[in-house]
């Protein structure tokens, strides 16, 4: 189509040059008469050479090119030099690593590939990351994690195993997630990071549970025995306990 133009434009010089020469050739007194009908007669070609020029370049089949192709690592700059985007493989060897950069230099974003195989995206805030999703190790469920901007305090969704509480010592201090038996249950840890109490399902998903610990052992545990009655049991030294439902039947209460 660019070669047609081409060749178009180079006709209506060639009529122009010789309209010039016959124009110059006449008298003052025939050169309008003449030049009248050369002029439309130029036009008239430019017309047509447009319109097939047209009409080739609307049936003619463009050809697709292929998708271009860039090395990595590369990087992005806008029209002041700033940094915008880069991509580099990634140092652990999970593949790629896309960067976006604030306007201090700082990373904002991340999006890569880890070593297991996995995707993962973070979020970050002068450098830090404060919201990472990804894949877990184990299990390949999905997981979220929320950071603090001061301290170690974290909050984790995980797909598979549920919610999870970090203090600002990054130690874990509250569980809300699903047991090994499929069923409910939350978890309340002291500072330290060790459970002290506990709200479950029996094993058998029959009847609720309370448990209340110290030292990692059970010292008092509400439940629902066997019978449908309700129990509560406190535990002293290894091997001794009260229930009530003990004390019930040595009063011979009717239980």
């Amino acid at each position: 189509m660019e070669s047609e133009l081409v060749n178009l434009q180079r006709r209506v010089e060639e009529l122009e040059a010789a309209l010039a020469a016959v124009a110059a050739q006449q008298r003052p007194s025939r050169r309008r008469w003449r030049i009248v009908p050369v002029g439309m007669l130029c036009a008239g070609i430019v017309a047509i050479g447009l319109a097939v020029t047209l009409a080739t370049g609307a049936s003619a089949t463009l050809t697709p090119q292929g998708p271009s192709k860039v090395l990595a690592p590369f990087q992005v700059f806008d029209n002041k030099g700033q940094l915008l985007f880069a991509v580099v493989a990634d140092p652990t060897g999970g593949g790629g690593h896309a960067i976006v950069f604030n306007n201090d230099g700082t990373i904002a974003a991340e999006i890569l590939g880890t070593q297991a195989g996995n995707g993962q995206m973070r979020i970050n805030k002068a450098g830090a990351t404060r919201v990472s999703l990804g894949i877990a190790v184990k299990g390949d469920a999905g997981t979220i994690s929320l950071f603090s901007n001061t301290t170690q305090a974290q909050t984790i969704l995980h797909g598979d195993v549920g919610i999870q509480q970090k203090n600002a010592q990054g130690l874990p201090v509250a569980q809300l997630g699903v047991d090994d038996n499929g069923q409910g249950y939350a978890m309340a840890a002291n500072r330290s990071g060790t459970f002290m109490s506990k709200l479950s399902v029996a094993a058998d998903g029959s009847s609720g549970r309370v448990e209340v610990s110290q030292g990692g052992d059970i010292k008092v545990l509400m439940g629902v025995l066997e019978n449908g009655k309700g129990d509560v049991c406190a535990h002293g030294d290894p091997g001794k306990q009260v229930c009530l439902s003990g004390l019930a039947v040595k009063s011979l209460i009717r239980y």
